[in-house]
This record gives C-alpha cells, structure tokens and sequence, in this order.
C-alpha cells in the first residue's frame, strides 16, 4: 500500500504565508459577556470522534459586536500560534468556517484550533481555542504472504504487516483492530487487535477455514484497518483440482533475470513449454506471485505435438523496504515450474557491502519555492549488531541536512531529513538522495516557481436579503488569489443554473479583493428561499437567501373564495369510496411550446395517470419558483390516464432566462427546463395591467369554438389557461382562484366598476360544463373556457370578482378547475 497515499498532506499543511500571533491572552467562549467576542466555535466531527489522518474536517464560529463594526474573524494554528485564514466579516454577527480535506498537523498533535474576532476601530477578542476530534494514528495494512494453492475446506491465512506512519508528535489513539474480510460484501471471518508506537512495526496472521466447493471459484480476500487497507483474490478449487490433469506439456522454468533488481523495478521469468503429447495444445500459461496467489502476467501457448515454445514474462515488483525474497511459478493446466526470486529495497543498492540500508519513504513536494522539503526515508539494519551511522540528505553535490542513527540488529526506522529550498522564478524538478555509508536512494522532487499560478477561491461574506421580489439582490464576496502569480480571474454570480451576473479581478500574488455581484430578483408573490453561489474557475461556495412575495395576502383571499364555493382544496379524491380502494396518481410531462418571449403564455402538455384500483380525483399544479401559477382539477379511471395543459403569462424579462417548472399531482411530480426570451424596451400598457376603463368595461367576447372568451382591449392575459374573459387590466396572473391560488391584482390597473359588478358581457356561446350558458346576464364572475380553464359557476347577479365569480348559492360546491368534468 502506497504510504504516500496514506499520509497525503501529511506535510502539506505547512505555516508559509502564515501570519505570526503574539502568543498572548486566551479565552474560554464569551457566550455570558457582552461587547465584542466569540459567541461560539466547534469542530465537526467534534471532540467526542475518533477520525483518521486523511479524513475531512471543519471548523465553525461565530462573533458578535453589539456596535455592528465586525471586520475581520481569524483562524489560528494551534500549535505555531500563526494566523492561516482571515475572513472579511461586517455587521453585529457574523460566522466563519475553514474546512480541511484532511486534518491539520496541529489537531494531530493535540492542540487546538483558534479563533479571534476584529473590529474596523481596533478592537479583537482573547483567542478562543477549539478543541478538535481525537486523532488515531495511521497504520498501513499490507498482506505479505499467504497459504496459497487452497481446495475447499483448507484453512487459508494471511501475513499481514502493520506498520505505523504517522508523525512523532501525532499524539492520537494508537490500539486499532485490523479485520480479514473476505468475498463482495467484505464479510468479517477474523481480527486481531494492534497497538504500536512510532515507527514501530508487527506481522499478524489472520484466517479462516475455507468452504468446500464443487468447482474452483475465486474471490478477494481484505486485510483492512480504520485508515488503510490490502486486497487480493485468492482461488479455491474442489479437492479434484489437486490431482492435474494428463502432462501432456511440460513446463520448466529456464532463466530468472533479477540480479540488481530493487522493489518496484521489473524482473523478468523466461519459461520453456515443450508438447510432450500426441495432440495440439492451445492453453493460457500464466506468471503467478505463490505468495499472495496473484496471476501477474500471462501468455497463450500453442503447440503441435513436439514442438517447443519459450516465452518471457515480466513483473514489476513491489516497490519493497527490506531485500526480500519469494516464489514466483508458471502455471498451466498440464503442469507449472516454480523458482524463487530476490528483490532489493526500493531504492538501495542490493550489492552494499554493510548493513545499513535506505528507502524513501515520502516526499512533501511539490512545495512553493523558498519553503522546506522533507524527505522521510526507511532506513534498515540488516546486521545482527546494534550499530549507528550518519544519514545524509543531498542535492546536487551538496549535503544539505544529516541526522545520527542508531538502530537495533534486524530493525526498522523511518526518520526525516530536510532543508530551505532555494525561493527559484520557475518551476523545477531535480533529483534528491538520501544516503548511509552503505547505502543511498534517490527521488525525484518539485519546486514551484514564486510566479506559480495557484488556484483563486472565493468566499461569500454578506448579502442584502431579505429583499422583495423585483428588487436588487447584492452578494458581498471575497476574492483571495492563493498562488504565488498575478492572475486574472471570473467570478460568477449562479441562480438556479443560471449565471445572472459575473465580475473580472486581477490579483496580485496572495491578495484578496472584496466584490459585490447582484440582480433583479423574480417578482415572486409568495416568500422564496433559495440559494445563491458565488464561483470561480477554482471552486464555489453558496450561501441562502430570502425573497419576499409581492403579495402576501392573496392566499387568503383565494382560500375564502374555495371555502365558500365548496371548491376542493388541492388535495385528492383518492377513488370511490364504496368499493374501498384507492387512487395513485403519476404525471409525466409531454412538451412545451417554449422558448416563449417574456409576457407571452407558456403552456405545458402533461398526462396523469393513474395506476390505482379506483377511480380519483385531484388537483394538477404547475409550480415556478417555488409558487403555484396555475392548477385545474382533474379526474382519471382507474388504470386510466388524462391529458392535461397547464400554462400562465410569463414575466416580461429583459434578458434570455433558462429555469425549471414542475407539475404535481397528489405526490407525484415532474419537472423540466424551458426557456423565456428577453424583450427590449418598454413594458406595454396590457402587460402593466393598465387597461382602459372602457376596455375593461366591454368585456366582448368573440364567440370561439374552443371554449374561450375574448378579452377586453386592455386586459391583461394572464387568466388560468389563457382565459381573461372581462377582467379589470392586468387582473388574472395565471393561477385558478377556485382552487385556492391566490389572485393577481397586477399593478392595480382595473377599473372600480369591473371589481363591483364582477360581469362580463356576453360570456362564450361555446363554453361547457360549469360555465355560465351565455344569457350574458350581469353578476357573474370572470369566465374562461371549459378547456381547464377556471369557469364562473354564476348565474346569480351580485357576485364579485374577488370571489371568483362562483354562485354562492350553488350546493353541489362544483371545484370549477375540473375542465367540465363535473356540471355546475
């Protein structure tokens, strides 16, 4: 297992660019004071958790000034007392986070994080340290041998080296249970529990009896700890497979080319294949490592009888911190050849002629020019003696750090070695060796140029909401480039998929720059929470914000206009209630006529189904923005299905906008994009709503065959399908006031005498079920077609329009969205 891996930023976390911190007061938090403090500060996972080295973290707090001059909160390493973020805050209250992809070097070694508070007059809070989880110290799990070739019912066991990595000054819980689980679902067959110190390392065996099998079959078999873990596939075959079948090929193993060859260098196995038969072979011959029971390479053999075959097989070894040797085999059905191998350590000379041997271990490159390398090596005693040496670190011709060893007979150490490099203009790599009298290894390393470009990350630090809908939304961010290069940077302003706004910065080299993006806001009429993101080429953050409808009580009026009509209230019938069963509505959503221009209706083409056993009812709604524009009552049979359009005016935006809509039945819902185009210029008079009186007044009708009503000159069209029928200007807003939607007064613009009297002249001669028979008497409500629209259940005079035109006296409470499925 890849220790690199397992210790990934064990290094990285480093203080360059970090700002120093007096070490002076600290503090508790100020949850009982009053003035500036810390009100709160935690870690998550706190520390009640236990979390691996590479597992991610955050920290969160909070303060306050109760005289609203908040300038800066900053985070504090623990350990160095250096200042590693600043927040640009404002305001009486504010909250920070920092997030780590792994935990930082100072929570490791048991210090806390910490956090101060800094107002535009001066003034900071004490440091308040937050205590972070309880830390464990990383073990790589490595399987290095096993009791392979296995038949069913052998018992089969692992060797498994446990090996601690972690830092000398990790201080976390060190007795950790390392598990052999095996086959798909990793079923747990044996543990053991370890507990080593630093550097220090054990070999285990776990096992298990395997089950008899029929047939050879073959699985994978995991030694696992809490941070690391070692796979293999092993193969267990029926007791039949002992005995091989007729040797009609034989198998000899000629050459073993290894001599000089290091852990994680390629050694090649040359075999020979002879058909000592009387028929052709054609089989797979295959290099197996007999140790972990892994075919690394394989080859086809093909043969008439008598020939001869020689083939080459090559293997990269493990890249191994001791000289090891072990058994690698050709294998075929007819027969296999074994012979043992020897590989060096990584990275050490297999020909020294003393006992100290070296590896390395890790490297933190790449690191920023002027910051510190470290190279952590392995380092061996092969000798039966107790002896000491000198380790040194070299680059180029130069020893840049040493560090005296002393090591027991047959052991193991892992130590660092590291220097200052040199502050270089452009990147570079060269090479880095680490040295014993008896040894040396040698890696290559990265430093970064100080022009290096890093990445330019965002962080959000205030908005203006709550704002009303139609009104600017501003979102404060700061901008922070984190490289060592002047760079030019986009950052966006995201809503719902869309960028509505986007600003260009340059940076100078870590400088941070504090912008403000916005946009006008939809004029939404119920209160919207959503949020808004702020992102560059490098990452995004996003933070909620609040709109405010522009009517907030149009829901009341609406809900008394269905309870007094007896109209349903948006739920379901879910069947006929005398057979017992019940309804269960689907939707799917079948076109658009989108892209719409702004102010023009959009329509949408649904089916509802329902899979049920009785037949039902219920109540379709096309959602925007979280608000219901527009909904109709519709019944279906049971294992029956019902098209249904829904549709409402769109808002008269200026530019191109691309957005979701939904509808829902019951609890079932579908959803797709559409798009509305902008227009240019000014808003006309219909789209305000600022019909003329006598337009409003009028209320002519053409008569349509498809069940809708002409609307007056000035009134706007924005009727529940499309249906304006001799409503004030800019009256309707798309939603069906019979079933609870409330209505869209506009900008005002109607007429006193269209909301008195509520009529409207002669009503559509083709209107169905439910609406008013065109005796054009006056006293009716608004009246749209029998095609889903919301109809006027009227007949009586003196009902207004505000409560929906539906006969107060009509006792059968028809809902007048069911499309004239049900009669008035």
């Amino acid at each position: 297992m890849d220790r690199r891996t397992l210790l990934a930023g064990a290094a990285s976390f480093g203080v360059a660019g970090c700002i120093a911190t007096p070490r002076g007061a600290q503090s508790e938090l100020a949850t009982d004071q009053t003035g500036l403090r810390i009100t709160s500060g935690s870690h998550d996972p706190g520390p009640d958790a236990v979390v691996g080295v590479n597992d991610s973290i955050t920290a969160t707090a909070t303060a306050v000034d109760p005289e609203g001059r908040l300038d800066t909160i900053e985070w504090i390493d623990g350990r160095n007392v250096l200042v590693f973020q600043t927040d640009d805050v404002s305001g009486t209250e504010a909250t920070s986070t920092v997030s780590f992809d792994e935990v930082p070097k100072w929570l490791r070694a048991g210090y806390p994080t910490m956090v101060r508070a800094t107002t535009t007059d001066g003034r900071e809070t004490a440091r308040v340290d937050i205590e972070g989880p309880a830390v464990r110290r990383p073990y790589a799990v490595d399987i290095v041998d096993t009791t392979m070739p296995l038949s069913g019912g052998d018992r089969f066991d692992a060797t498994i080296s446990v090996e601690d990595v972690g830092d000398l000054q990790h201080v976390g819980p060190s007795e950790q249970e390392i598990r052999l689980r095996v086959g798909g679902d990793r079923t747990t067959v044996d543990r053991t529990t370890v507990d080593l110190g630093y550097g220090q390392s054990t070999t285990i065996v776990l096992g298990y009896d395997t089950y008899p099998v029929q047939q050879a079959v073959e699985f994978p078999v995991r030694a696992e700890g809490p941070d690391d873990a070692d796979e293999i596939d092993i193969r267990v075959g029926p007791a039949a497979d002992t005995t091989p079948p007729e040797q009609d090929l034989r198998v000899s193993i000629t050459d073993v080319d290894d001599d000089g060859v290091r852990g994680g260098e390629t050694l090649e196995i040359t075999a020979e294949f002879e058909n000592t038969g009387d028929t052709r072979i054609n089989t797979v011959a295959q290099l197996v490592s007999v140790g972990k029971g892994a075919v690394v390479n394989e080859a086809q053999v093909v043969l008439d009888p008598g020939e001869t075959q020689e083939l080459v097989f090559a293997y990269k070894t493990y890249p191994v911190k001791t000289d090891v040797e072990f058994e690698m085999a050709v294998c075929t059905p007819y027969g296999s050849d074994t012979v043992t191998v020897s590989v060096a350590a990584a990275g050490s000379d297999p020909d020294r002629d003393g006992p100290f041997g070296v590896a390395i271990f890790q490297v933190n490159d790449p690191v920023a020019g002027g910051d510190r390398l470290e190279v952590a090596a392995s380092f061996v005693n092969s000798g039966d003696d107790r002896g000491s040496f000198t380790a040194e670190l070299v680059v180029g011709d130069e020893v840049v750090d040493t560090r005296e060893i002393e090591m027991a007979g047959q052991s193991t150490v892992i130590r660092t070695l590291g220097y200052d490099t040199y502050p270089v203009t452009n990147d570079v790599t060269f090479p880095v060796t680490v040295r014993t009298p008896d040894d040396s290894a040698t890696t290559q390393v990265e430093v970064f140029g100080t022009d290096h470009e890093g990445p330019v990350t965002a962080s959000i630090t205030g908005t203006t909401a709550p704002v009303t809908g139609g009104e600017r939304l501003d979102v404060s961010a700061t901008v922070t480039n984190d490289g060592t290069a002047t760079t030019d940077a986009v950052v966006e302003l995201v809503v719902g998929g869309e960028v509505v706004d986007a600003k260009t910065v340059s940076l100078g080299a870590g400088s941070s720059q504090s912008i403000t993006l916005g946009y006008d806001t939809y004029p939404v009429k119920n209160d919207s929470t959503f949020e808004v993101t702020v992102r560059t080429a490098d990452g995004s953050v996003a933070t909620p914000v609040t709109v405010y409808g522009t009517e907030g009580d149009g829901a009341d009026e609406s809900s008394k206009s269905g309870d007094e009509s007896g109209s349903e209230d948006g739920g379901s019938d879910d069947g006929d209630d005398s057979d017992g069963g019940s309804a269960s509505f689907g939707v799917s959503i079948d076109g658009t006529n989108a892209p719409v221009d702004g102010g023009d209706r959009l329509d949408i083409s649904t089916t509802i189904t329902n899979a049920g056993d009785a037949d039902g009812s219920a109540t379709a709604s096309l959602v925007v923005g979280g608000e219901t524009v527009a909904s109709r009552g519709v019944s279906v049979p049971a294992g029956g299905s019902q098209p249904v359009t829904l549709g409402y005016s769109t808002y008269p935006v200026q530019q191109d906008v691309t957005f979701p809509v939904t509808v829902r039945v019951d609890g079932a819902s579908a959803s797709t994009s559409v798009s509305v185009r902008g227009v240019s210029g000014s808003e006309s008079d219909a789209e305000n709503g600022e019909g003329s009186d006598d337009s409003a007044d009028s209320g002519s009708t053409d008569g349509g065959s498809d069940g809708t009503t002409g609307e007056s000159a000035g009134a706007t069209d924005g009727t529940s399908d499309g249906n304006a029928s001799g409503s004030s200007g800019g009256e309707s807003d798309g939603t069906d006031p019979a079933n609870g939607g409330s209505t869209d007064s506009g900008d005002g613009g109607g007429t006193s005498d269209d909301s008195d009297s509520g009529s409207s002249q002669g009503a559509d001669d083709g209107a169905s079920d439910g609406t008013d028979d065109g005796d054009g008497e006056s006293g009716s409500g608004d009246t749209s077609g029998a095609n889903g629209g919301s109809t006027d259940e009227g007949g009586e005079t003196g009902s207004s329009s505000s409560d929906t035109g539906v006969d107060e006296d009509d006792a059968t409470g028809t809902d007048s969205s069911t499309g004239g499925n049900e009669s008035g």
